[in-house]
């Protein structure tokens, strides 16, 4: 593709997608296809709350804040705000891609840049439970119909996301799989390990009713009496902390579970763990996993999606079902075999390298682009 200076991406990201691991791979896009887009234009839409804070350099960042509707999440009235804040503070600008990050809310964009004739890359990181759902279905239906391509961060998201939202079969061919992309540079076991690697096992992730981290703190009770000089981290903050704290004090080990709340790079935290635990109900992807891997050390996961695939034939770790006697388990076994949890690190982190490398994902981005700017 000729390099043109004057082409832009615009970026939309709906709220529930504008923190944490999307907000890095958006930097990604910002920073890392500048031989194809030399102006960034970011758009950030909440429904309500403060002002999300992220910094991204050499882009144009727009907040456009929507009134928080619960009962009518993707109304006419959220509709027709969005339309005017984009008529009004983008459309007068040039815009020769979009990238879009999926949402019910965000198919009114898509249907708006497909009907100016815009490329459109939709991509998909979750698969949510909605209250209104065959309405929340009939706007995925559209997105996908009116994008130019759809990325899915798993095949296991893309199979699970078609049979909920009861999508065409026709439709996968205008679908793509790409996993969300690693740092596997700081995300290295020679960056931050040593000889003297804590028994500290780690778990990460919001602490919300979704993540299952009751199901973690329950199992590592069980570790606790037989392995005294473990402790667990939980990186990360939420509504159920105070539950969860309540609950480590009730099994008695509130003085062996540390909670560290939001760590801004957690690589020097994981890279010095014995092992990460991972027990949401459902990843779309799973990046947090990809991380452990990445740093050398192995996953035990009870969480269905994109971790399927990321632990497929348990390299770098195991699958093991949602309750706190399988996790407590496997913990366990890696702990009394040292060896072992050695080597699934190495395999870990060849799969992490192989697949989920910054590198990977530019190349078929690339393409992506490409194909899309062509029509």
């Amino acid at each position: 593709m000729k390099k043109d200076k004057n082409k832009s991406l615009l970026i939309a990201i709906p709220s529930a997608s504008a923190i944490g691991g999307v907000e890095r791979e958006v930097k990604i896009h910002a920073t890392k296809f500048r031989e194809i887009f030399s102006r960034i234009i970011i758009a950030v839409i909440t429904f309500g709350g403060k002002k999300p804070e992220i910094d991204i350099p050499a882009s144009e960042i727009h907040h456009i804040r929507l009134l928080p509707l619960p009962k009518t999440p993707f109304s006419i009235f959220h509709r027709a705000k969005l339309l005017h804040r984009f008529k009004k503070d983008i459309l007068h600008q040039k815009i020769d891609m979009v990238l879009c990050y999926s949402a019910p809310i965000t198919s009114y964009i898509v249907k708006l840049f497909s009907e100016l004739k815009i490329p459109i890359v939709s991509v998909v990181v979750g698969n949510y439970k909605y209250r209104f759902h065959k309405l929340a279905s009939l706007y995925y239906r559209k997105i996908i119909a009116k994008s130019t391509r759809t990325i899915f961060v798993s095949e296991n998201l893309r199979a699970d996301f078609f049979r909920y939202h009861h999508i065409p079969e026709s439709y996968i061919d205008k679908t793509s799989v790409i996993y969300s992309p690693i740092d596997t540079d700081n995300f290295s076991p020679p960056k931050y390990q040593t000889e003297n690697t804590e028994k500290n096992i780690v778990a990460v992730g919001r602490l919300s009713s979704g993540k299952n981290f009751d199901l973690c703190v329950k199992a590592f009770a069980m570790v606790s009496r037989k392995y005294s000089d473990v402790n667990l981290l939980l990186i990360g903050d939420g509504p159920e902390r105070k539950n969860l704290e309540k609950l480590a004090h009730s099994l008695g080990i509130d003085n062996r579970v540390k909670f560290l709340g939001f760590v801004d790079n957690i690589a020097p935290i994981l890279c010095r763990s014995y092992m990460l635990v991972h027990t949401a109900r459902y990843e779309g992807f799973g990046r947090v996993i990809a991380e452990a891997l990445s740093c050398g050390v192995p996953v035990v996961t009870s969480s269905k999606g994109g971790p399927e695939e990321i632990l497929a034939n348990n390299v770098g770790g195991y699958l093991v079902e949602p309750n706190p006697e399988k996790i407590a388990e496997k913990i366990i076994y890696l702990l009394e075999n040292p060896e072992i949890r050695i080597k699934l690190g190495e395999l870990g982190r060849k799969r992490a390298v192989e697949n989920y490398s910054i590198s990977v994902f530019e190349e078929k981005m690339k393409k992506i682009y490409k194909l899309a700017l062509e029509k």
